[in-house]
């Protein structure tokens, strides 16, 4: 039904980009992040996905003559461009959360391997215990 998670991010990595900006559009993209209940880093990779789909067909736009680009098809399209952008952050978000899981599970197998010791030697301790108070008993 599902795809293998394997084969979902084959390709996928993350990688950090810093650059500058003028105050001016940083505050405009922080309102923005306010009016749609992003935090920073979630607007930011919306404002980029968002951003690369625009241009990236806007492009595609570009070469149609004016007749071609009615209403419906170009409704149509910035509908499919919002759709992909969405699908880019989500494939992050998917893969970022992956990652968070192996790494639980990891963690999960560790203390499961903790616990089965620390039971073991309570079961030791306990019988141990016993026979300490049988000895005790005795004298």
């Amino acid at each position: 039904m599902f795809p293998d998670d394997n084969q979902l991010f084959a390709d996928a990595a993350n990688h950090t980009v810093t650059f500058s900006l003028l105050e001016e559009t940083y505050q405009e993209f922080l309102d923005l992040c306010h009016a749609n209940s992003w935090n920073e880093e979630e607007g930011l990779q919306m404002v980029f996905a968002n951003g690369v789909a625009y241009l990236k067909n806007e492009r595609e736009f570009s070469k149609w003559s004016g007749d071609d680009r009615n209403a419906d098809f170009v409704r149509l399209a910035r509908y499919a461009n919002d759709r992909n952008a969405m699908y880019s952050v989500m494939k992050f978000r998917a893969f970022n959360y992956l990652q968070d899981m192996q790494k639980l599970e990891f963690n999960v197998a560790g203390l499961r391997g903790s616990l089965a010791h620390t039971e073991a030697t309570i079961d030791r301790l306990r019988a141990e215990n016993e026979q300490l108070k049988a000895e005790l008993a005795k004298k």
